[in-house]
């Protein structure tokens, strides 16, 4: 699980420590990897600022890896290596910068996928042997799952007291906020950061019911990836609802959500006669925790969980 450092909600401008920080990590790497990574940075910084778009951005941040021939550093991994780097550099902006700022990165993400060229001076090759390209941000899903896989019970459990574990669930709730905003732009048709899994995590933070110890720490990471962790889940599933929740409304209404397979619908202990009376059931849900939690910021995202739901439930597009 990757570590963050979140800037405060109301922070202006990255200082430039932030950006020769992420260049000083990679003083031990191979120097193409450097100097890809540095160019790199040289974009993100002027992005930030204004100075640039985003489609100036997506163009000028992509020519390195699309010009450098692919480093030879004698692992199976050597056509990734630099993907890999870029997309944890925008990964780690998405978490640490501000609130704000998740639009504007992510409006960089859709423009990179439009960047020409390919990967690599189309050395990089897919599993298919064909050249790799932009179009299909290859390996930032990989890189993002390696960062963020695990669940909040697991995470729980690394805490040692209960400062750290506030630090845990704040980073673990950006991060779901920014996996939202990710889905919603459909900047991928399948895998982990498919629309699917909007709903996928709705189910999980609503239909499940925690056990009675699912609020201690679990002995094993086995138990703890099975707990429900509602002081994690609930404020998380809010900003799943917030981003996505229009589409998810119309999906469950229509009974049509695009690239799901029926093999992938999540295991819930409740049962439904029909699709959009899980909604209902969500909102029902969100009003009881209302009622008996005592968490005040659980009950501050339930509330406001309800009250998107029920604009857009009353026909008022978001």
């Amino acid at each position: 699980m990757a570590q963050y450092t979140l800037s405060e909600e109301n922070v202006r401008t990255i200082p430039d420590g932030w950006f020769q920080a992420c260049i000083d990590r990679m003083y031990d790497e191979d120097n193409t990897l450097q100097a890809i990574l540095s160019l790199e940075v040289k974009v993100l910084q002027p992005f930030h600022n204004g100075s640039i778009s985003a489609d100036e951005a997506a163009y000028s941040i992509t020519r390195p890896i699309t010009d450098y021939s692919v480093p030879k550093l004698n692992t199976y991994s050597d056509g990734s290596r630099a993907l890999a780097q870029l997309w944890a550099l925008l990964i780690e902006a998405l978490i640490e910068w501000p609130s704000t700022q998740t639009p504007p990165l992510v409006a960089l993400l859709i423009q990179i996928k439009k960047a020409p060229g390919h990967i690599h001076r189309r050395e990089a090759r897919d599993e298919e042997e064909k050249p790799l390209c932009w179009d299909d941000l290859p390996y930032f899903t990989r890189v993002w799952s390696d960062n963020h896989w695990m669940s909040p019970g697991q995470i729980a459990r690394r805490c040692p007291d209960d400062a750290t574990l506030r630090r845990a669930r704040d980073q673990y709730i950006k991060q779901q906020d920014v996996e939202a905003q990710i889905v919603a732009a459909q900047l991928f048709t399948q895998g982990p950061l498919a629309y699917p899994r909007a709903l996928q995590y709705v189910v999980q933070a609503l239909e499940w019911t925690p056990g009675s110890d699912d609020h201690r720490r679990a002995p094993d990471d086995a138990l703890a990836d099975e707990q429900i962790r509602l002081d994690f889940l609930i404020p998380a599933s809010g900003r799943w609802i917030t981003h996505c929740g229009q589409r998810l409304y119309n999906s469950l209404h229509s009974n049509d959500i695009p690239g799901w397979d029926p093999r992938d619908i999540p295991r819930s202990p409740v049962s439904f006669g029909n699709p959009h009376e899980r909604w209902t059931f969500w909102v029902e849900r969100l009003l009881k925790l209302l009622k008996e939690e005592q968490d005040d910021e659980l009950k501050e995202a339930a509330e406001s969980a309800v009250r998107y739901m029920r604009t857009i439930a009353n026909g008022q597009n978001l």
